[in-house]
């Protein structure tokens, strides 16, 4: 009986602490997102995610990448702390190679923009005080 209420309590401790962390982690994924919205539009970039394509890969590869990327609806918004114009051509890079899927998936070769761009330019187009040279 001594066993049975120990258990109990260790494993109230247990997911007390889960929870607290699960807690800890979604405050921390909202305050990134508020900050990512909070800089302007200088300092960021947004991907629109294709219909097909699974968001998650491309968040991945930019976090992994260094990028602090938030989900909203179906649209990344990318912080670029040295700007935006300066770090789009990496952005750029790192989301055309993410896969398509949480499978490894490769993604179809297509050109990524950005709404910022004028349709008529493509990703090699832009003018060199665009691409920070």
């Amino acid at each position: 009986m001594q066993f049975a209420i120990v258990l109990v309590v260790v494993l109230a401790i247990f997911g007390a602490l889960v929870i607290t962390g699960l807690l800890w982690v979604i405050r921390g994924r909202e305050r990134s997102a508020a900050e990512v919205a909070r800089l302007g539009d200088d300092r960021t970039l947004t991907y629109t995610v294709p219909v097909g394509q699974d968001p998650a890969p491309v968040l991945g590869a930019l976090r992994s990448e260094g990028y602090e990327a938030v989900l909203q609806g179906s649209e990344i918004t990318v912080a670029c702390p040295a700007g935006a114009d300066r770090e789009r051509a990496r952005v750029r890079a790192v989301i055309s190679s993410s896969p398509l899927d949480m499978e490894g998936d490769p993604s179809p070769t297509r050109d990524v923009r950005f709404p910022d761009e004028d349709p008529d330019e493509g990703p090699d187009e832009r003018p060199d005080e665009a691409r920070g040279s």
